[in-house]
């Protein structure tokens, strides 16, 4: 029988064309352009941005999914962490994570929700409120920097191409 290596039966006569450089002239990839890909330019502003905000966060002991909780709380206090996860867009370890250190932190704490003990609701401390506070200005100061030139018609559209995207993959919520 022949060894496999990275899909490839070694001894298969097919081996050295699949090692060869593939043909990209055509197939479905032929015209992709990374740089022109929609997601690829969300993930570039949004790994910008939070490259940038990271020395920020850290100056207040956050980091974006830390900053990410407390955001999501400043209208949604006593939330739960299901409803938590979907709002902040954090993988629910990671989510959980973030969630112990901001309550060791004193900056929020965990409540079970009245009435029915298996729901945890996540509550932002003074102290958490504070944080935020401070770390705010400097936040808005990178969201304007990231929408420079934009103006506000092409940010309402750009919010609305957006909510519609969102809606699109809701299905996906997990």
């Amino acid at each position: 029988m022949a060894e496999r290596r990275g899909g490839v039966a070694r001894g298969d006569t097919r081996a050295a064309e699949d090692e060869a450089p593939a043909d990209r002239s055509t197939g479905p990839l032929a015209d992709f352009d990374l740089e022109q890909h929609i997601f690829y330019l969300f993930g570039q502003a949004y790994g910008r941005r939070n490259r940038q905000l990271a020395d920020i966060f850290h100056e207040y002991g956050l980091t974006n999914p830390k900053y990410r909780v407390l955001a999501a709380l400043t209208n949604r206090d006593g939330c739960p962490i299901g409803t938590l996860a979907k709002l902040t867009a954090v993988e629910r370890t990671t989510l959980s994570r973030a969630l112990d250190q901001l309550v060791e932190d004193k900056l929020v704490k965990r409540v079970p929700r009245a009435g029915d003990k298996r729901t945890i609701e996540v509550w932002m401390t003074a102290a958490g409120w504070r944080t935020l506070e401070g770390v705010w200005p400097l936040i808005v100061a990178q969201n304007e920097r990231a929408v420079a030139g934009l103006t506000g018609s092409e940010i309402d559209t750009l919010k609305m191409i957006l909510r519609k995207m969102i809606d699109n993959l809701r299905d996906d919520d997990r």
